[in-house]
């Protein structure tokens, strides 16, 4: 009798009917399973062919016969499948999850985006306001439900971010949903939205605690003052920019009814946006 475990011999059964081991190993099993009878009965198992599966019309015994052989052949198949999944197998799988979860997040972070951004033909500025307060209120009605807003902070020139600037501008952004976000982009936006840009924007060097417990700019400091003078609507390529308001251009001053409507959102907006712009409610 074999010395070589039977495990080790079953376990080398897959590559041996498959014909993908050495020459050694093949001779290994054949003298062993002509010794063993467990593995030679194994090794017949293995081999046996798919059971044709018949129910006669009572579905009696033979009915009952076909199923447990069919069982018995899937247990088999599924213990083939335990041993050829390899250590490399695995490792392959592996790295397939991962680089899909990569793919995923650059998507949803990065490309999704640029994939869905409304380009601005799908864009009508319907009201355009100049506040109390020389702020800029605007409408955007979109050609469809969107499912996203990006709207930037005050831009400056480059290497004017730590000092005054009379050349800021803003860029806003919608996105179209997906295919499963519609009905949610509908409850949040619809096809339309206001927002409030601010004309004046203050950026103070240290940040105090007031009695609320908010974090405030500290008067005290010196505050770098950046001021706007245009506001775009940024489509999906550098092509694709839609002026909205330019300084010198004319405008009307907003209604009653809008400047109350900005008053009931600015405590909420100058909270969470810091006072550069908000969507007003």
């Amino acid at each position: 009798m074999s010395k070589i475990p039977c495990n080790v011999i079953r376990d080398l059964m897959i590559l041996y009917e498959d014909n993908v081991c050495s020459e050694e190993s093949r001779q290994m099993v054949d003298s062993h399973i002509e010794e063993c009878e467990s593995c030679r009965k194994e090794y017949q198992i293995m081999n046996r062919p798919l059971p044709e599966i018949s129910f006669d019309k009572q579905g009696g015994e033979s009915a009952d016969k076909s199923g447990d052989e069919f069982l018995e052949y899937a247990k088999r198949a599924v213990k083939k499948f335990e041993r050829r999944m390899t250590y490399k197998h695995l490792m392959t799988f592996y790295l397939v999850v991962v680089l899909a979860v990569v793919m995923l997040v650059i998507w949803k972070d990065n490309l999704q985006y640029r994939v869905k951004v409304v380009p601005s033909e799908d864009i009508r500025v319907s009201e355009l306001y100049e506040l109390e307060n020389g702020d800029i209120y605007c409408t955007f009605t979109c050609k469809d439900i969107f499912g996203g807003v990006q709207i930037s902070g005050l831009k400056v020139p480059q290497g004017k971010t730590r000092q005054n600037s009379d050349q800021g501008w803003y860029e806003i952004s919608f996105q179209y949903p997906g295919l499963f976000e519609k009905s949610i982009a509908e409850k949040i936006y619809d096809n339309q939205i206001s927002v409030v840009f601010k004309r004046k924007v203050q950026e103070n060097e240290n940040w105090i605690e007031n009695e609320e417990g908010r974090m405030v700019p500290d008067e005290s400091s010196i505050a770098i003052t950046h001021i706007c003078t245009s506001i775009y609507y940024k489509g999906n390529n550098k092509e694709d920019r839609l002026p909205v308001w330019e300084a010198g251009q004319k405008i009307e001053p907003a209604p009653e009814a809008i400047e109350e409507r900005v008053r009931e959102n600015e405590e909420y907006s100058e909270y969470y946006w810091e006072g550069l712009s908000w969507i007003i409610e």
